[in-house]
């Protein structure tokens, strides 16, 4: 597997933790970021191929985010998978700015797991869907 670098965003510690630290199980390089963090950007040196983002925010607050985690400066916008509690009707693209795929919670992990896997090996202009 290459070495991939996902940012999870969520202000729950325990859902943070939990998901981060099964990416790594996993073998991603995965680090975790509450929404304050995020809200001046990203630091230069934390350019993730993949931002997992909770959508439990209002949706100003979400696409401040995910304006802030894709910058002008990077010329290589993250992935964005979101997470959700609202009825979606199943994971789906998101039509907002910079969205690429959500999941609905609550999730079994092997599914997440597959959407990450997914959305990882598609180039830039191409959106995942599950099964």
């Amino acid at each position: 597997m290459a070495s991939f670098k996902i940012l999870v965003v969520d202000d729950d510690p325990k859902s943070r933790d939990l998901v981060t630290q099964v990416l790594i199980g996993a073998g991603y390089d995965a680090d975790g970021m509450a929404y304050s963090g995020c809200s001046m950007g990203l630091p230069s040196t934390l350019r993730p191929d993949l931002v997992i983002l909770d959508l439990s925010k209002s949706r100003k607050d979400i696409l401040e985010v995910v304006q802030n985690l894709r910058g002008d400066s990077n010329p290589r916008p993250p992935r964005m998978l979101f997470l959700t509690s609202h009825s979606l009707g199943g994971p789906k693209r998101l039509a907002s700015p910079g969205g690429t795929a959500s999941l609905e919670k609550p999730f079994q992990m092997s599914k997440l797991l597959w959407m990450i896997k997914a959305l990882l090996a598609e180039g830039p202009s191409r959106r995942a869907t599950a099964p």
